[in-house]
């Protein structure tokens, strides 16, 4: 729902009617175009477009489309990244502080992730893996090939100047719920198997001391015929 003129659908927001729309899906302009034509398609009206644009992606079809992908990279793919984009719109609100993410920034940060992937493909490293391992480590059946991808830490340049994380901090974001690229919450479930890819300045001991802390912890259960181990790199 989308009106240039804000108060008609701040009626809707605030009214009965509220829990019959998602807040995301009800768009609004500053202004009205005060009954003029030129005014609402060629100035006021042209600068909503691209949030408009970034809403019709959750049209009716986006779920078909999602199933009817699944069913072919079953076959053809030998392991599928999930990345969900209502997910990646809270990550940007939240961590970047972004008011209404465009694709732009949604685009930059999984191409973030997906570089962090293949980190080890590119530099030197103690612990580098590649392709194929994660493939052996995290697919427990071929046709369930769908690793679920975290990412941390998240933070915009502004708070990266004056806050600095420690690596054990950082592994335990790993499994929070806000910093999975699809939406779920897998502290509800079991996990099969765990990747932990580690980019940068960190130490190898520091890894091992915080994988232990999370085991000692026991704050992440997994399935009982798989053994609990991490595949760190």
């Amino acid at each position: 729902m989308i009106d240039l003129e804000p108060t008609p659908v701040d009626e809707i927001r605030t009214g009965t009617y509220r829990h019959l729309f998602h807040p995301e899906q009800l768009l609004t302009g500053k202004e009205d175009a005060a009954n003029n034509y030129a005014r609402g398609h060629y100035t006021i009206g042209k600068e909503i477009i691209d949030v408009c644009m970034d809403r019709i992606s959750t049209a009716i079809v986006e779920p078909y489309n999602s199933i009817l992908t699944t069913h072919t990279t079953l076959e053809h793919s030998d392991c599928s990244f999930m990345v969900d984009n209502e997910a990646i719109y809270d990550i940007c609100r939240r961590n970047l502080d972004l008011a209404r993410p465009t694709y732009t920034n949604l685009n930059r940060l999984i191409a973030q992730v997906i570089s962090s992937i293949t980190a080890s493909l590119r530099f030197d490293g103690a612990l580098n893996v590649d392709l194929t391992e994660f493939q052996t480590n995290l697919v427990p059946y071929p046709r369930i090939h769908f690793p679920l991808t975290t990412y941390a830490p998240i933070i915009s340049a502004e708070k990266a100047y004056h806050e600095q994380m420690t690596v054990a901090e950082i592994t335990q974001q790993c499994f929070e719920p806000g910093s999975q690229m699809v939406k779920c919450d897998p502290r509800n479930g079991k996990y099969m198997a765990c990747c932990m890819l580690f980019r940068g300045d960190v130490v190898p001991k520091d890894v091992n001391s915080s994988i232990a802390q999370i085991k000692t912890k026991r704050t992440i259960q997994f399935v009982d015929w798989c053994p609990t181990g991490f595949k760190v790199s």
